[in-house]
């Protein structure tokens, strides 16, 4: 069975704002396989590049968490064309926002 991976995509942010101020070498996001990604200040240019460098890594299936502060600052359904476009995606209500199922590529 292949383990669920879920990411918050504004803990990512954080974690990868607080590592690039603290850390001069060895800098690392918390999971190994982001390592190709590089936050873009457009939210849905970064979301996607998120999305190719994890599907780069082998994961296929795996999901996003955008959380309301996020989602107020990007066009949700220009989002989702684009994302549709590339990827299966299933999108649904979570806690503090909206999750983007990615279901594998098209």
């Amino acid at each position: 069975m292949e383990k669920k991976v879920k990411f918050n995509y504004e803990d990512l942010l954080t974690d990868y704002d607080h590592s690039i101020e603290n850390k001069l070498r060895g800098f690392r996001q918390t999971f190994e396989m982001l390592d190709l990604w590089v936050p873009d200040e457009d939210h849905e240019k970064s979301i996607l590049n998120l999305i190719e460098s994890v599907q780069i890594s082998g994961i296929q299936k795996f999901s996003i968490i955008l959380n309301n502060n996020i989602l107020a600052k990007i066009d949700s359904e220009a989002l989702h064309k684009t994302l549709s476009s590339f990827v299966n995606l299933e999108i649904v209500d979570s806690d503090n926002g909206k999750e983007i199922k990615i279901l594998g590529i098209v």
